[in-house]
């Protein structure tokens, strides 16, 4: 028998055993056809990826490395180069040889895969999704392929998304505030799309035409499809972009008589609400526009209670002290309100107010003393969302009036230290606005 019938057997037979997870067994058959070739790429290219399998990144890249300097246009040894870097957290290097191993051969099911879930973890998920929807495309049912394509989706499309649709109070305080102000000959700006629901709202109410942004592809094509769906694609245009970028005359033909949006985060301003209706009312719309919503409070109040402290804090477990694990916790924590019932130990109170008519209208911090009306262990601010959609219509996520799904969660500005507190006491706390956030600082108890 020849070397070369020998190379080619042992290989085969090495491939088996792989396949059949024999992998000891195939690391001796591979290491067979390096004794006789020592630079086989086959072999090396197979060693590397059992030394991946079991956890030996520097063997693995070390003989992956070697397998592509030995064969020009290895596109599976680049592929299990890329994931042997992975393993060994050089992601960027990873991406890199993914993308040359798609070079080589664009319709490598593994190599678009490993890609994409490579650039979800680097942040950039938006430039994954194209690699993982022609990863599904090819592959059919690639349960990996499923596992990444959901991950980075749900990076670009959140969660939230769903409830916020679902939520039957904000769209009726929304469609009887629309149908109050929309008039036959009305074009109507819309601020972030999503489905297209307030879009179509708009238009169902008799707006002549409708124009929506929508700065997320994925969204803005879903959308564009949900609206033909339902019949408006003749009156309603949604533009792929973030409404700053917009330009009157080129995107837009004429400035908007109603502007709708829905772009407020837990805290109002974290999604840039106030620049974007600052800049859409500066330069988008007429000057006496109708804004909905027309304004919006971030409330407040003190809050305590057993259920909070174990989502917040711990003390003694099992006859141990775990206390020092409290200074771990976040600063600002979301609540799920189905399974967390909260002790108010303070009125509600008002943190800041947003009048969207009003550029100088927009608060930027304040001190609040806060009384204290009933005795407990505070941990902190417990903070919500109030929307006057106009003056005859408001919605607001109220903590103690849990009514289903909604996109706006329920957030605690939690306190660096429990607080104990009885009624008499005032808990002074400032507040800043940036941009995009809102800060709570602690400033006395007493």
């Amino acid at each position: 028998m020849s070397n070369t019938t020998d190379v080619a057997s042992l290989l085969a037979s090495g491939l088996e055993h792989h396949r059949s997870n024999r992998l000891d067994s195939a690391k001796r058959l591979y290491q067979q056809v390096l004794d006789i070739e020592p630079e086989n790429a086959d072999a090396l290219n197979l060693l590397g990826a059992i030394a991946s399998q079991v956890g030996d990144d520097t063997r693995a890249i070390t003989l992956l490395r070697r397998a592509v300097t030995q064969r020009t246009g290895f596109a599976e040894a680049h592929n299990n180069l890329g994931v042997a870097l992975k393993q060994a957290g050089q992601l960027d290097q990873a991406i890199s040889s993914y993308q040359k191993a798609l070079v080589l051969k664009p319709d490598y099911v593994d190599a678009c895969n490993n890609l994409g879930g490579a650039l979800t973890e680097t942040g950039r998920a938006q430039a994954a999704l194209p690699y993982l929807r022609k990863a599904l495309a090819l592959s059919n049912n690639h349960i990996r392929c499923r596992y990444n394509y959901g991950k980075a989706i749900s990076r670009v499309v959140p969660l939230w998304q769903f409830g916020m649709m679902n939520d039957g109070n904000r769209n009726d305080a929304y469609l009887q505030a629309i149908e109050r102000a929309v008039r036959p000959d009305m074009h109507v700006l819309e601020i972030g799309t999503g489905g297209g629901l307030l879009a179509m709202m708009a238009a169902r109410a008799g707006a002549r035409a409708v124009t929506t942004c929508e700065m997320v592809p994925e969204i803005a094509e879903t959308a564009r499809a949900i609206i033909a769906r339902n019949g408006y694609a003749d009156r309603i245009s949604v533009i792929t972009k973030k409404s700053t970028e917009i330009k009157l005359g080129t995107h837009l033909r004429e400035r908007g008589g109603l502007l709708v949006t829905e772009i407020f985060s837990n805290e109002c301003v974290g999604e840039g609400a106030l620049s974007a209706v600052a800049d859409a009312r500066r330069r988008l719309i007429e000057p006496d526009a109708q804004i909905i919503p027309c304004a919006a409070r971030v409330m407040a109040a003190l809050v305590g209670g057993t259920a909070l402290a174990q989502l917040v804090s711990v003390a003694a477990i099992s006859g141990f002290d775990l206390s020092p694990f409290n200074d771990l916790a976040a600063v600002q924590v979301p609540l799920q309100m189905d399974t967390t019932r909260l002790e108010f130990l303070s009125d509600e109170i008002e943190v800041l107010a947003y009048d969207f008519s009003d550029e100088e209208g927009f608060a930027k911090s304040s001190i609040l003393d806060v009384p204290v009306t009933q005795a407990g262990t505070c941990f902190g601010l417990v903070q919500w969302i109030r929307i006057d959609l106009d003056p005859r219509t408001t919605f607001e996520n109220h903590p103690l009036r849990n009514e289903g799904a909604s996109g706006w969660q329920i957030v605690l500005n939690r306190f660096p230290d429990p607080l104990t507190l009885a009624p008499g006491n005032v808990v002074r706390i400032r507040v800043e606005q940036s941009q995009q956030v809102l800060y709570f600082d602690l400033l006395r108890n007493g």
